[in-house]
């Protein structure tokens, strides 16, 4: 069954009859009923009968019409979708997926971006933890996975670092920090500790941070997002430490005060997963320059070399 012999089954079924359909497809009535002939004999069964000197479909005939219809706008769709691609205006679907916090207030520029770039792209962008991300990409449901993690993820994926992350600790505008240039561990003794849910990178390098200092805090509160955090340190209910990439360049009315945490190489990164035997695309490929390109100059952290980090994991 080849797309032509189709295209020449669906003009034949829409119009009056063969003449019509050659007249239509600019062909020779001959070539018209050798198509349909071929087609017949592929399938095994007569696709029309003929009623005087017009034709009507038979009962397979009318089972394949709507198949036919739908093969050739598939191929239509796919055509269009290579030659936009190779003219530089690529189509179609791209996945995107990361945690929630780099959803938020990592990812939105980017995807603005790109849309701008490229508007005929179906882009999907979800949050999700990185246990499912990664096992998404490893059986190809998505494209591109960003992870905020201390390490790079093992398996088969293609992993770049591509920027390094810097923690804030946020609290109350009349909070005691606020007069701090910068938060030790001993800054925090006593204090009411809000957390975001066990697991997340964020947290543990906190928590590590203060383990090794010998701090002990008075309580601690979690929370399953970065926004809760913000808002609750900002009422007073505590102090946190959060990405700098979720606060504001300034800060307005009714966000927390932020101060940097006294050291800024936390080993802390947000992560660029692709599956190591997919071949790059333009889109995936634009996706991640437009991301270095809007996160590197920020100033939030220490820009990571664009370099694979160890190759193929």
């Amino acid at each position: 069954m080849e797309i032509r012999q189709l295209r020449t089954f669906l003009a034949v079924a829409q119009g009056t009859g063969v003449t019509a359909a050659a007249r239509e497809l600019g062909y020779a009535q001959s070539s018209v009923t050798a198509q349909i002939q071929a087609l017949e004999t592929g399938l095994g069964t007569a696709l029309f009968e003929r009623r005087g000197r017009r034709v009507a479909l038979t009962d397979a005939g009318r089972a394949l019409l709507p198949e036919a219809e739908r093969v050739l706008r598939a191929a239509a769709t796919a055509s269009d979708r290579v030659r936009a691609a190779a003219e530089g205006d690529p189509a179609g679907p791209l996945a995107v997926a990361a945690p929630e916090t780099v959803c938020a207030y990592r990812m939105p520029p980017v995807l603005a971006a790109l849309r701008t770039r490229f508007p005929r792209l179906d882009v999907t962008f979800r949050a999700d933890d990185p246990v499912r991300l990664l096992r998404e990409l490893a059986t190809g449901a998505l494209d591109v996975a960003f992870l905020l993690e201390e390490e790079a993820p093992g398996g088969a994926f293609r992993v770049e670092a591509a920027i390094d992350e810097e923690l804030r600790v946020v609290a109350a505008p009349g909070h005691r920090i606020a007069g701090l240039a910068e938060v030790t561990p001993s800054d925090l003794e006593g204090e009411t500790l809000l957390l975001l849910e066990p697991g997340c990178a964020p947290r543990a390098v906190f928590e590590r941070e203060l383990r090794a200092a010998g701090v002990r805090c008075a309580r601690s509160i979690e929370f399953t997002s970065v926004e809760a955090v913000k808002r609750c340190a900002a009422a007073g209910l505590g102090v946190a430490a959060i990405p700098a990439f979720a606060l504001p360049a300034e800060p307005g009315p009714g966000e927390p005060v932020a101060r940097p945490w006294h050291r800024a190489a936390l080993g802390l990164r947000t992560w660029i997963v692709r599956h190591a035997e997919r071949p790059p695309s333009a889109v995936t490929e634009a996706l991640i320059t437009t991301a270095r390109s809007l996160w590197e100059p920020d100033g939030v952290g220490h820009a990571a070399k664009a370099a694979n980090v160890g190759g193929y994991r």
